[in-house]
């Protein structure tokens, strides 16, 4: 996941595996990746390929010269070009996913039972060492020797959750030790996520619990959250094209990926401060539906550091009115309304309460920065000390919407207040 690769293969399509053509794809962990092909996948015209064919395929197909399978998940056509004197054309496709080791007959084919993955900041949002560690002391003093000890069978999940009555999400302590050349010895411990279904699930079901429970943790610090690895489990019933290999690796792009961030000091919350209602927390964030998610992805979005003030402010704005509708009321109410009933929402979260003075004067700034209008009397407009101080009172009581309404409690909310926001 966080290392350069490209596969150079034959590629085809699931529904015609006998069209093979030759190309390569690149991955690189903060671009897009690419699948560059000598032919397209349209029948042959050597003048022309007709511009609504071939843009979009669910599935490509690869197999490599060690007779491996690949699979490109949602692939979309970048460019073609013609090339008459060579005899055949050029095509590329931007790519979503690559699965190693299985070749998919669809997108829907039920043949994952399991996910297994980390995240770069993971083992400090849990917070708690896996080994035991014991050093000895001699009569003066000084360090005698140590001692790491560990043992599976003594360790306890921090995390298991029956998410519904074939699916659970565990949180397992995993150590391991390396030699390297020079006679060192490596020992390292860490936590991995593991998503269980007692059947078969697709692809895009797996993925999106994936991403949901990726969102959850990118939401307990301020700097940016990414996949380590990730592996999907292939059922052993499965008829797909390879199963040689029992698990799938997955890659996919991440913009935010930063080899050196294992370690961060913008933490909102973790583990600990929400243990004591984990259980109900993770059950109400898997239970979500995706009309939800865009506010899910705006709340990520702005917490993290931005340069842009004004589309901050808008950006927040709009949000909190899109989480009244989908929340509170889809009936017709001003924006004034809408916001004092968040403020009631949220009024026991200390530091956090408006006035009605100034939720009227968030909505006439809104207004503003929605229409760009220019009214006689424009008093009402923020000076750019004042903005940000509303911008970041405004991200405070989203984030405290969205986080109570999936089961922190005032008293939760109130620790992060005073940890991260300084309001």
């Amino acid at each position: 996941m966080l290392k350069n690769e490209s596969i150079k293969a034959y590629w085809f399509l699931p529904s015609n595996p006998s069209n093979k053509i030759p190309g390569i794809v690149t991955f690189t962990p903060k671009e897009e990746i690419l699948l560059e092909l000598m032919g397209t996948f349209d029948k042959e015209n050597k003048i022309l390929i007709e511009e609504k064919k071939s843009r979009y395929f669910p599935i490509i197909v690869g197999k490599d010269s060690e007779g491996k399978y690949i699979s490109l998940i949602y692939c979309y056509r970048r460019n073609y070009s013609i090339h008459h004197k060579a005899d055949f054309n050029l095509s590329s496709y931007a790519v979503r996913n690559i699965l190693f080791y299985i070749g998919l007959d669809s997108i829907d084919s039920k043949v994952f039972t399991k996910a297994s993955f980390s995240l770069n900041l993971l083992y400090q949002w849990i917070g708690r060492r896996i080994l035991e560690e014991n050093i000895f002391y001699d009569t003066n003093d000084s360090i005698d020797g140590f001692q790491f000890t560990f043992r599976k069978s003594d360790q306890n999940s921090p995390l298991k959750v029956r998410l519904s009555e074939t699916v659970f999400i565990e949180i397992v302590p995993y150590t391991w030790f390396s030699n390297a050349q020079n006679a060192e010895t490596k020992i390292s411990e860490t936590y991995k996520v593991r998503i269980e279904s007692n059947s078969p699930l697709s692809f895009e079901e797996f993925r999106l619990m994936v991403i949901k429970f990726h969102s959850f943790i990118d939401l307990g610090f301020g700097d940016q959250v990414f996949f380590t690895y990730l592996n999907l489990e292939v059922d052993k019933s499965s008829t797909t094209f390879n199963k040689k290999h029992p698990w799938a690796k997955v890659l996919f792009s991440q913009p935010n990926v930063d080899h050196d961030l294992f370690r961060s000091m913008k933490v909102k919350f973790d583990f600990a401060l929400i243990e004591s209602n984990i259980n109900e927390i993770i059950k109400n964030w898997f239970s979500y539906d995706t009309m939800i998610e865009p506010l899910i992805s705006q709340l990520i979005s702005i917490n993290k550091s931005s340069t842009n003030l004004n589309v901050d402010f808008l950006t927040v704005s709009q949000s909190l009115d899109g989480f009244h509708r989908r929340f509170f009321s889809k009936r017709q109410k001003n924006y004034v309304n809408r916001l004092n009933e968040l403020n009631d929402f949220c009024q026991n979260v200390k530091s956090l309460n408006f006035d009605l003075e100034e939720i009227n004067r968030i909505a006439q700034n809104r207004h503003y920065y929605t229409h760009l209008h220019l009214d006689h009397d424009m008093t009402y407009l923020y000076a750019e000390e004042e903005l940000f101080q509303k911008t970041m009172k405004l991200k405070t009581l989203f984030y405290c919407c969205i986080m109570k309404k999936m089961g922190f409690s005032d008293d939760m909310l109130s620790r992060v207040i005073d940890v991260y926001y300084y309001i």
